[in-house]
């Protein structure tokens, strides 16, 4: 049972040292039945060393989502050590999600795009399907900058990442790349539909244009399309070959530039439309 407990673990457990002592561990407290604590302690009791683990904690009634255990043989009994690690659990946490994300749109970056690319890549490979990566260019960005200033650049982009993210599946993903550029990854396709669905969708989002305070902020997009596997095996081909047919549409005058969903193309490699 339960000799000694000091008021540090008291605070941490929200346990009452009168209530505490004298109980066994697990009446005591109840987390520590999980068979993770009794490897830890099984692990000094039979071995005699000291033995650190680190565990999420479930249990309301502690005040920690994660602690550091180190129990620690001590006269005929175990030491048990406790750190709460919740505070440095939550700044991981942070700091992961920074790293990964644009921190203006909140979209993941280009560091989880090429993780996420082969992740489909291999899931591609196996069941004999496709992969679509499209690039688009917020064409009018730096125009919007010089005529109303960097917020309201910052707020055209956020709009445009809320359009993208709702036009997309629930099995495809929203990245940043770049200052004016995103990608969209269309994962386990089979034919074009779901990026001509895509088209559609985004085509008539962005239609409108953005209202910015007191004015109205135009919207002007490129977009272009690369298939996995054949314009390219790797990340970085894909994106290379979805940027090249992109710069390639925006020479293309308006008046010829034709959505995907309305053309006859059959060579799917790589492709591109204009909205403006």
């Amino acid at each position: 049972g339960v000799r000694f407990m000091n008021e540090a673990a008291g605070r941490l457990l929200a346990l009452e040292h009168e209530e505490t002592v004298g109980r066994t561990l697990e009446n005591a407290i109840p987390f520590f039945a999980a068979p993770h604590f009794a490897e830890l302690f099984s692990k000094v009791v039979e071995c005699g060393v000291q033995t650190t683990g680190e565990f999420a904690v479930n249990d309301m009634r502690v005040c920690a989502r994660w602690l550091r255990l180190t129990a620690t043989r001590f006269e005929d009994g175990v030491l048990l050590t406790a750190t709460d690690l919740t505070a440095i659990r939550h700044l991981e946490v942070q700091l992961c999600h920074k790293a990964h994300h644009d921190v203006l749109t909140g979209l993941p970056n280009r560091l989880l795009l090429d993780d996420r690319m082969q992740q489909a890549f291999e899931r591609a490979r196996r069941q004999r399907a496709q992969v679509a990566v499209l690039m688009v260019d917020l064409a009018n960005l730096q125009q919007t900058n010089d005529l109303h200033g960097r917020a309201a650049g910052d707020f055209l982009l956020q709009s445009v990442a809320a359009q993208l993210r709702g036009a997309v599946r629930a099995t495809d993903s929203v990245f940043r790349l770049g200052s004016d550029k995103f990608v969209v990854l269309f994962t386990d396709v089979g034919t074009t539909r779901p990026v001509a669905n895509f088209e559609r969708k985004i085509a008539a989002s962005l239609s409108a244009p953005v209202l910015w305070l007191e004015t109205t902020l135009p919207v002007s997009v490129h977009l272009g399309v690369a298939m996995y596997p054949d314009a390219g095996t790797t990340p970085e081909t894909l994106l290379i070959q979805a940027d090249i047919a992109m710069n390639r549409m925006k020479q293309v005058p308006a008046a010829r530039s034709v959505p995907l969903s309305e053309s006859r193309v059959t060579d799917f490699r790589s492709f591109a439309f204009t909205l403006r």
